[in-house]
């Protein structure tokens, strides 16, 4: 509670005093509860989930989301972030994950949100995609050829490492690895 007088002042003197008293609060206190997160892309290593911000942020910004993910029957903290989205990395193909987020200020931690989904992620990572690499003749000098190709129109979910090229001698015949 606050009071506050104040007094009007000329040459000849002052006024009575005006009267008024204040309630403030400054109390602040932990958000409100985080909608539960959406699963936007699974891969076989990494989930992308985004969610909303709580409706209350408790008198003060939102610093940071903990995002927890669900091991077997266990919750395990996996990461913090700034926005409303992440890509959670470091998890194992083949398994089943859930995942659940807090908002945090300098009043505390929210509860958790509710689980997401479940997402599943795939037991073997897809080769790059099904459109195999365009491949060219780019040069012919007079002791071999200079061949090109693009690059594939997907990657499966993992950046592409190498490439294999293989030559054979003709229709039938086997192909045989020539640079790996």
């Amino acid at each position: 509670i606050y009071r506050f007088c104040v007094r009007a002042l000329n040459a000849y003197g002052a006024s009575a005093c005006a009267e008024q008293t204040l309630r403030m609060s400054s109390v602040t206190s932990v958000p409100s509860v985080p909608l539960p997160p959406v699963l936007l892309d699974v891969a076989s290593n990494n989930v992308t989930v985004a969610w909303q911000p709580p409706e209350f942020f408790g008198g003060l910004p939102i610093i940071a989301y903990h995002i927890s993910v669900e091991i077997g029957s266990t919750w395990q903290r996996w990461a913090t972030v700034a926005e409303t989205s992440a890509i959670l990395t470091g998890l194992q193909a083949g398994a089943s994950y859930r995942f659940r987020v807090q908002a945090e200020n300098d009043g505390g931690v929210s509860a958790f949100s509710e689980p997401s989904a479940v997402a599943h992620t795939p037991a073997v990572p897809p080769a790059p995609s099904d459109n195999p690499p365009r491949l060219s003749i780019a040069g012919m000098p007079l002791s071999g050829l200079i061949l090109a190709w693009d690059e594939p129109t997907g990657n499966g979910g993992a950046n592409v490492t190498g490439y294999v090229l293989a030559c054979s001698a003709g229709e039938g015949s086997a192909f045989v690895e020539i640079v790996h």
